[in-house]
C-alpha cells in the first residue's frame, strides 16, 4: 500500500510516498477494517460485538470544535463524548476550524503519549481543506491508531420553505414549549416533506483526507425524501439550538465509537509512534501565564474577559515604547528548521467596541536586523458583540535562526478603555494557512 499527499515539512511542499508507513497500516488491519477501506463511511447498523472485549483499557484523544468540546452542556468535563471515552484527552477547542489543530498538533499531543483511538470533529461546514494535514499528521504519528472522522449533520441544516428558507433552528425555537427542554417533534406537524429543504455541504474534502489518512468515517444516513423523519429521528440528540449534542447525544456518539472498535476486536497491542512529520512551537499563556517557548520583556498581566469568569493572562503591549532607549515592547523567537522558513501567527484580544483595545503593530526583525514581516493587530472584531474573545492572525514568515517580534501602540489611547494590547499566545509553525485561524479559547 502506497500513501502519497502533499504537505508542508522541514524541506517546504514536497511530495511525499511513504511505503513503510503503508505496510505497517497493512499490518494492523483486520478482516472489518479491510471491509471498510474502500467504504469507509459506517453507517447506523449493528456491530457483531465481541463480548469478551473491553474498550476500557484504550487510550483515546480527540480535536474538534464546539461540539466535540460539549458547548451548552452543563459539565462537559462529565458528559461530552470525549468524558465518555475514558476521559480522552479532549484538544477541542471552541469555534475552531481545523487549521489550529494541523498547525500545532505536536505542541497539542506531546513528545511522549501514546494513544490507541484518535477522533476527529468539526462542524460539515469546517471541513476544510486542514482535514487532510490533520490527517495525515495524526496517520504519521500514530501508524496503528484507529482514527475516527465523525461527520454527523445537525437539524440546522434543514430549511423552511414556505417561511423564506427559515433554519430548522429559528423554526423550532419560535414553535417549542420553552417550560422544558426536550426534544417536541410535534412541532413538525402540519408540514410536508416538500416544504422541508436541507443544506448538503460538501464532503467530498471529509472523505478524501479519510481515505488518505486510512480513517474511519461514522455519520447519520443521509435525509434524501425523509427530512422530517430524519428530524425527528436525531433531533433527540441535540440541543435547543439544533447544533450542538445533548447529553443523549453524547452518550449516542460514544455508543457509535464503542460499536466501531468492538466490531474491529481492536486491543492497544497494535499502538505505536511513529515520527512526527513536522514540529511546531505553539504556545498559549492564556490559561497559565506562564512562557516556555519564547521570551519577552514585557508584563505578564492577569485580567477577566469581559469582566467576568476565571483569570486568564496575557502579556501587556504597553504604549509609549522608544526604541532608543532600548524600551520596545518585544519577544524572542527562534526558527530552528534548517534553512525553511517558519510562519509565526500572534494570538490576542479582540472586541466588537472599537473604543476597548488600542489597535498595534508587529513587526518580524530578523538576527540581521531586518523586517521580514509586518501586520497591524486589528482589535476590532466586526459582528462579534460585547464578547472579548482570542483571535489569532498571521504575522508571516520568519528566518532561521534567532528573530524578535516587536510590538507598537498605533493610536491615542485615551480614547480607548484600556491602554494596551493584550497578547494571549504564539504559534511557530512551518505550516501555513488562511490569514486568521478560528480558535475560540
Amino acid at each position: 500500500m502506497t500513501i502519497t499527499s502533499t504537505f508542508k515539512g522541514h524541506g517546504g511542499w514536497r511530495r511525499c510516498c511513504c511505503f513503510v508507513f503503508g505496510m505497517l497500516l497493512a499490518i494492523s488491519s483486520s478482516s472489518s477494517a479491510k471491509k471498510t477501506s474502500t467504504n469507509r463511511r459506517l453507517q447506523e447498523q449493528e456491530s457483531n460485538n465481541n463480548t469478551n472485549w473491553t474498550w476500557n483499557n484504550l487510550k483515546f484523544i480527540t480535536f474538534g470544535g464546539s461540539r466535540s468540546y460539549g458547548v451548552g452542556l452543563t459539565n462537559p468535563a462529565d458528559s461530552s463524548f470525549s468524558a465518555l471515552l475514558n476521559n480522552a484527552n479532549n484538544k477541542a477547542i471552541r469555534n475552531s476550524t481545523p487549521e489550529y489543530s494541523a498547525m500545532c498538533l505536536y505542541s497539542m499531543v506531546g513528545e511522549y503519549h501514546l494513544y490507541d483511538v484518535i477522533v476527529v470533529e468539526f462542524l460539515r461546514e469546517h471541513a476544510t481543506g486542514a482535514m487532510m494535514d490533520l490527517g495525515l499528521r495524526l496517520r504519521y504519528r500514530f501508524p496503528h491508531a484507529i482514527l475516527i472522522f465523525l461527520d454527523y449533520w445537525y437539524p440546522d441544516e434543514f430549511y423552511y420553505k414556505p417561511e423564506g428558507d427559515k433554519s430548522f433552528g429559528q423554526f423550532y425555537e419560535e414553535r417549542r414549549m420553552p417550560s422544558y427542554d426536550v426534544f417536541q417533534p410535534e412541532v413538525l406537524d402540519g408540514t410536508d416533506e416538500e416544504d422541508w429543504g436541507y443544506q448538503a455541504y460538501n464532503r467530498a474534502v471529509l472523505q478524501e483526507a479519510a481515505d488518505h489518512s486510512n480513517a474511519f468515517v461514522l455519520e447519520f444516513p443521509e435525509p434524501n425524501n425523509k427530512k422530517i423523519d430524519s428530524l425527528k429521528q436525531y433531533g433527540t440528540l441535540y440541543l435547543n439550538d439544533m447544533r450542538h449534542f445533548n447529553e443523549v447525544g453524547h452518550a449516542f456518539v460514544r455508543d457509535k465509537i464503542v460499536e466501531l472498535l468492538a466490531s474491529l476486536n481492536y486491543d492497544s497491542s497494535r499502538s505505536r509512534v511513529g515520527e512526527f512529520e513536522s514540529k511546531d512551537h505553539c504556545e498559549l499563556w492564556y490559561e497559565t501565564g506562564s512562557m516556555s517557548n519564547f521570551q519577552s520583556n514585557m508584563e505578564m498581566i492577569q485580567f477577566k474577559p469581559n469582566n467576568q469568569g476565571n483569570t486568564k493572562y496575557a502579556l501587556e503591549v504597553k504604549p509609549g515604547e522608544n526604541e532608543s532607549s532600548g524600551t520596545r515592547n518585544a519577544i524572542d523567537i527562534f526558527n530552528p528548521w534548517g534553512e525553511d522558513e517558519a510562519y509565526l501567527y500572534v494570538s490576542y484580544m479582540a472586541t466588537a467596541d472599537q473604543n476597548y483595545y488600542p489597535n498595534a503593530l508587529a513587526e518580524i526583525m530578523n538576527s540581521h536586523g531586518i523586517t521580514t514581516a509586518s501586520y497591524i493587530l486589528n482589535t476590532t472584531i466586526p459582528n462579534g458583540g460585547d464578547t472579548e474573545i482570542v483571535t489569532n492572525y498571521k504575522i508571516g514568515p520568519v528566518d532561521p535562526g534567532n528573530s524578535v517580534v516587536h510590538l507598537r501602540i498605533l493610536e491615542d489611547t485615551t480614547t480607548t478603555e484600556h491602554y494596551g494590547v493584550y497578547i494571549v499566545g504564539l504559534m511557530l509553525t512551518s505550516h501555513q494557512y488562511h490569514e486568521r485561524i478560528a480558535a475560540d479559547f
